[in-house]
């Protein structure tokens, strides 16, 4: 299986995928709230994305589930004192899902933290986690048909419909090898200037 690098990306980077995949996977409405040019974004109220999920019930009517995300970029297992802030705010505005989505792993205090939390207050809403290799799952190889590689959705995001973003998608639909690839604009703009 591709594995999935993402340690040449930086946070905000990492926050732009996120946002990019939540669509990709049929998510509408899907807000980033980065609500500044700088890199960080420290008024996020908690959620770096808020996106909804189309959910039918058995008699066909359609409604939303609302999500917050909080999308975690860590070199080392995410600690459990980062979760705080997007619960606080799930408390107070009541989403459906409050997701976590972490480039790498939670640690076990993190994981066992969150059990307690759920288990001990009750939250009104689900708590959910995304971990790297559900991640590769949900950006590699032929999943679905929405689902590109990563490599594919980093040049689709950088390229755009430019014709050589398409020339590149066709040459990685043909080619099993693109193993281990890292992602980074360099490889990325590689790909869309040299095929």
């Amino acid at each position: 299986m591709p594995k999935v690098d993402f340690s040449a990306i930086t946070d905000t980077e990492f926050e732009e995928f996120c946002f990019h995949l939540l669509d990709r996977l049929g998510f509408v409405n899907v807000d980033w709230r980065k609500g500044t040019a700088l890199a960080a974004s420290p008024a996020d109220s908690g959620r770096d994305i808020v996106c909804q999920q189309i959910t039918e019930d058995i008699d066909r009517t359609k409604r939303l589930e609302t999500w917050f995300v909080d999308c975690k970029h860590y070199k080392k297992g995410v600690p459990p004192g980062v979760f705080q802030n997007l619960l606080t705010w799930g408390e107070a505005e009541r989403p459906h899902t409050a997701l976590f989505i972490a480039s790498g792993f939670l640690s076990n205090p993190s994981k066992e933290y969150l059990e307690k939390y759920e288990r001990n207050r009750r939250p009104p809403f689900r708590i959910k986690y995304c971990e790297h290799p559900t991640l590769e799952k949900l950006t590699t190889g032929r999943r679905a048909s929405r689902t590109k590689s990563l490599y594919a959705f980093q040049i689709e995001h950088l390229c755009g419909d430019a014709p050589i973003y398409q020339s590149v998608l066709r040459q990685i639909d043909n080619d099993s090898d693109h193993q281990d690839l890292p992602v980074t604009r360099l490889s990325c703009f590689h790909a869309c200037t040299n095929s």
